[in-house]
């Protein structure tokens, strides 16, 4: 049921939003593709994630938002949105990540290349989300081109895998083959966190893992 879908092309663009550490269908999407564009220039977008990941912790589920600078975002660029410090968001994310995963089987291997991503205090949120896309391509062996759009289109041909409007909090997760969570003993398999519960819990095998599943090109219905 959940092996490799022969209707996902390796050659097929694909063209795809920037995420805080992504869920795991979209690196699933992008790591059966061999041509990446990254949509560049439309503006920043509310209900999404491109500044917030949800991780697993022995009390469930957990968001974690990165804060932006006051101001109206949903008609701004998305790379001129920028990130606020005045809350120490930095720490309590990496505090999150360690409590949550510190027990997993590849925690010690990740966890120090994502920390100085961190704090390396980037000013804007595109970049960040550049630099994190940089180390899941690296963790994950990964190889593809890397493009990014200089003008916005709204629709593209039958040859372009368009994965702009499939994650979002309005839309419904995507159906993931089930691995080991580091609390399956507590709770039933939570689909499509973020990439670092995956990371942190198949570590290379992730790759493996991510390239297995079946993706359909469309949008998941909405709830």
């Amino acid at each position: 049921m959940f092996g490799f879908c022969i209707f996902v092309l390796f050659m097929t663009k694909l063209v795809a939003n920037l995420y805080y550490f992504p869920p795991v269908a979209y690196c699933a999407y992008w790591a059966q593709h061999s041509n990446l564009t990254i949509e560049g220039t439309e503006n920043y977008q509310k209900r999404s994630f491109r500044n917030k990941c949800d991780i697993l912790t022995h009390q469930g589920k957990r968001r974690l938002s990165v804060p932006l600078k006051r101001g109206k975002h949903q008609s701004k660029p998305y790379r001129d949105v920028q990130i606020s410090y005045d809350d120490a968001w930095v720490r309590h994310h990496l505090l999150s990540i360690r409590n949550a995963y510190n027990q997993a089987p590849y925690f010690e291997h990740y966890f120090d290349k994502i920390e100085p991503i961190l704090k390396n205090r980037y000013k804007f949120l595109f970049d960040l989300n550049l630099a994190i896309l940089a180390f899941l391509a690296y963790s994950l062996d990964t190889e593809w081109e890397l493009n990014f759009t200089d003008t916005f289109q709204q629709q593209y041909d039958l040859r372009t895998i368009d994965i702009r409007d499939n994650f979002d909090d309005r839309l419904k997760r995507t159906r993931l083959a089930p691995y080991q969570q580091i609390f399956s003993h507590l709770f039933d398999f939570q689909t499509d966190l973020s990439i670092l519960d995956l990371l942190f819990c198949k570590g290379p095998e992730a790759t493996i893992y991510l390239g297995d599943q079946c993706l359909t090109k469309t949008s998941v219905p909405k709830i």
